[in-house]
């Protein structure tokens, strides 16, 4: 991109300012007045200008003509998206920190279950007798 002149300069911005409407610039109106090739070129160019000159688009400088952002796209400049907090997990409640554990079946709990079907099985098949294997 070639350096523009302060003659080029003033002619963009008169025609930034002629094809504005409502404090919205009409970029592309702007791009083929001023043979910029693409409206986002013609934005770009327009924030580049404000910057060069110490004046944030949106900012105490004025509005920018265009809603604030310097970009024409309709989001604004001065409120950047907020980060959101990663969730912390709750403390078990014991007082032990980290990651829970996995539940695992306990071995021993296993064999008296067992051998507490085993006895109500044999009494159930038995005679009446409390039999136990």
């Amino acid at each position: 991109m070639a350096p523009t002149t302060s003659d080029e300069t003033v002619k963009f911005l008169v025609a930034c300012i002629r094809h504005s409407a409502s404090g919205r610039i009409d970029w592309q109106a702007v791009a083929d007045e001023c043979g910029v090739p693409t409206k986002n070129a013609a934005s770009m160019r327009y924030t580049r200008l404000l910057k060069a000159h110490g004046v944030t688009p949106g900012g105490a400088g004025g509005s920018g003509g265009n809603g604030g952002n310097g970009a024409g796209n309709g989001t604004p400049a001065n409120s950047p998206a907020k980060a959101r907090a990663t969730p912390k997990k709750k403390a078990a409640a014991d007082g032990e920190a980290g990651s829970p554990a996995k539940k695992r079946k306990v071995k021993g709990k296993d064999k008296a279950e067992d051998e507490m079907e085993d006895i109500e099985t044999v009494k159930n098949e038995g005679d009446g007798e409390d039999a136990q294997v």
